[in-house]
């Protein structure tokens, strides 16, 4: 008894002393973090969150990598099926396009109030055209990472060389592009076309160069201007690229990718984006440069834009921490890790002008023009039906147009009137 007892007042001395003793420190705050993009970009961003991590130590943060293929809305379902489930992310990467789709359910926290008592983060730094699409009655949802606009003509320097012609310039214009596209498209004894001069498949870059435009405003869309004449001009203008004159590749002959052309010395430019260039740097074993998507007759220019960053979803339960770690993601050191490997023009216009960007010396070598064409940016128009739109109504009724089996101006007037419809559709 007597041994029991000293081992009863043991335990009570030990479970005294335990229960005065400081509290062991809490686990670290999880932050959950949705993204999508290539191999290169998972890879830089898993580096920025481990300097994210080493900047606040109380931090874990939890990366979910979201395969969407060609179809940015699985992004939003799969963070959509995650909240329902009550596991949503903290924090989800945003484009420009898709930034709509969130904005109707209302899924991301304003940024404003963050912004503005915040004295280390400026949102004047950054280019005000991104800024612009992620802010709605003055309230900002996201903080931009970069831009991209639509407006980058890759170029085979060799194969101009060959020709004795000289290389494009910013200043160019479509019948530029026009000329050049048939001085290097070439035939094989057959007729067959062995090279094509030019490949793109932004054709309302055309639009916007003959000054047309898709609807009459971009922020509140209400009427659709696809058989307005300039809009038909433009498109007239591609399809000739096509059809008329020969230098395009058609959707029925581009067999090969038009990357794979472009690196086997088949196709002279193209038009893309500039998150190609990682793959250009890998793959192509000629020299090669970029320049800005050309001007149309008056000297318009037009281009679509992509471009993305980061906002806080109204799930998180701490958007203290959640504000600093989204103002890092977007902060300039990773801007610079995507502008280095070529796949990101900064959205930070300070960097976009410095040597990670528009001085370095990587190839594309003209990749500064990019600050410049930021400028002349057009968006898709903001409204959640576009979505349905695009898929449903442009891609379905104007590819038999783009495959030469329907008339053009015809299908514009289709067009424009199911479009209507739709935007004024209740």
């Amino acid at each position: 008894m007597r041994n029991f007892l000293k081992t009863l007042l043991v335990c009570l001395v030990i479970c005294t002393i335990f229960s005065c003793a400081p509290k062991q420190p809490s686990s670290k705050q999880q932050i959950k973090i949705a993204f999508w993009g290539s191999f290169e970009e998972v890879e830089a961003i898993r580096k920025i969150a481990e300097k994210i991590e080493k900047e606040l130590p109380g931090v874990k943060l939890k990366l979910e990598h979201i395969a969407i293929g060609n179809d940015p809305s699985i992004f939003s379902q799969k963070i959509l099926t995650e909240s329902a489930a009550g596991t949503p992310p903290d924090i989800a990467f945003c484009e420009v396009n898709l930034f709509v789709d969130f904005y109707d359910k209302q899924l991301f926290v304003p940024l404003n109030d963050f912004i503005s008592k915040d004295k280390t983060f400026n949102i004047k730094n950054y280019f005000p055209t991104i800024v612009d699409r992620f802010t709605v009655n003055d309230i900002i949802y996201i903080i931009p990472r970069d831009v991209a606009p639509f407006a980058v003509v890759y170029y085979n320097k060799d194969l101009f060389n060959m020709e004795g012609l000289a290389f494009p310039t910013d200043e160019w214009n479509l019948n530029d592009l026009l000329n050049l596209s048939k001085k290097l498209t070439k035939k094989d004894a057959k007729g067959q076309i062995t090279q094509y001069g030019f490949y793109t498949w932004a054709w309302p870059n055309f639009v916007y160069a003959y000054g047309g435009a898709l609807v009459d405003n971009v922020k509140n869309p209400k009427k659709c201007l696809f058989n307005a004449p300039k809009t038909i001009q433009g498109l007239q203008f591609y399809l000739d690229m096509m059809y008329k004159y020969k230098v395009m590749p058609t959707p029925s002959t581009l067999q090969a990718g038009y990357q794979e052309l472009f690196k086997t010395g088949k196709l002279a430019m193209y038009c893309s984006g500039v998150w190609e260039t990682p793959q250009l740097r890998k793959g192509a074993s000629f020299d090669w440069d970029v320049v800005m998507f050309p001007k149309g007759p008056n000297n318009t220019r037009g281009f679509n834009s992509g471009g993305s960053g980061y906002g806080i979803l109204k799930w998180c339960k701490n958007k203290e921490i959640a504000w600093e770690i989204l103002k890092r993601l977007a902060s300039s050191d990773a801007q610079e890790d995507l502008a280095k490997i070529g796949l990101a023009q900064p959205a930070e216009k300070r960097l976009a002008a410095s040597k990670a960007w528009a001085l370095s010396k990587d190839k594309p070598l003209n990749k500064k023009m990019l600050n410049k064409a930021v400028e002349y940016v057009k968006f898709d128009p903001f409204t959640s039906k576009w979505n349905y739109i695009n898929k449903s109504i442009i891609s379905i009724k104007m590819d038999p147009v783009f495959l030469n089996q329907a008339k053009l101006l015809p299908t514009l007037n289709e067009v424009t009137k199911d479009i209507n419809n739709y935007l004024n559709k209740k």
